[in-house]
């Protein structure tokens, strides 16, 4: 297992929020932060970081209002 600090940006709040975690690698924490953001109407995007290393940073599609 493998610990990361994901920052998430939410459209309700100014700062992001700090989440940490632990997957079994890079590829797994991208693929989790990619379904988050497209199952949830506010998050824009998370910032990977693995200690002071930023390893990406994933963005979501803006949805238009019907």
């Amino acid at each position: 297992m493998k610990a990361y600090r994901l920052l998430v940006h939410d459209d309700r709040s100014p700062l992001p929020q700090v989440w940490d975690a632990e997957m079994g690698g890079d590829a797994r924490v991208a693929e989790f932060c990619r379904d988050r953001i497209a199952h949830s109407d506010h998050v824009a995007s998370i910032e990977v970081w693995s200690g002071s290393q930023r390893l990406c940073h994933i963005r979501g599609e803006r949805r238009e209002a019907a």
